[in-house]
């Protein structure tokens, strides 16, 4: 009787594992869109040009003013790194966001004007 419970303990310890290294590892794809934004009623344009990063990995995402292009994000904390580009594609000033994937609330679009406005996501 106790080995099966034994058995019972361990085979529930490495479910428990295997669910938490899948949520933890699940990627998700993100639009990430450089459109204009209201707040407060004040309709606000997208940046002109800007290169954006997610968890400083890959290459940086380069945006005009209107795009929309998919980034994907690994776990559930991220770093979003905006950096805002001059007539020359310089970099004139940076931004890090962080934000959680539960910050999006079940979209998966981060409208990066805003949040680099706003100093978060959504």
């Amino acid at each position: 009787m106790k080995r099966i419970l034994v058995n019972i303990v361990i085979v529930l310890c490495f479910a428990g594992l295997a669910y938490f290294c899948y949520d933890e590892g699940k990627s998700y794809n993100l639009i990430l869109e450089n459109l204009s934004y209201t707040v407060d009623g004040v309709e606000h344009p997208g940046i002109e040009a800007m290169q954006v990063t997610i968890d400083d990995s890959g290459d940086p995402i380069y945006m005009l003013e209107g795009d929309q292009m998919p980034g994907v994000a690994a776990g559930k904390k991220h770093n979003l790194k905006i950096e805002i580009l001059d007539e020359d594609d310089k970099v004139i000033e940076t931004r890090n966001i962080p934000f959680h994937i539960l910050d999006l609330k079940g979209k998966f679009s981060i409208n990066v004007a805003r949040a680099y406005a706003l100093g978060k996501v959504n």
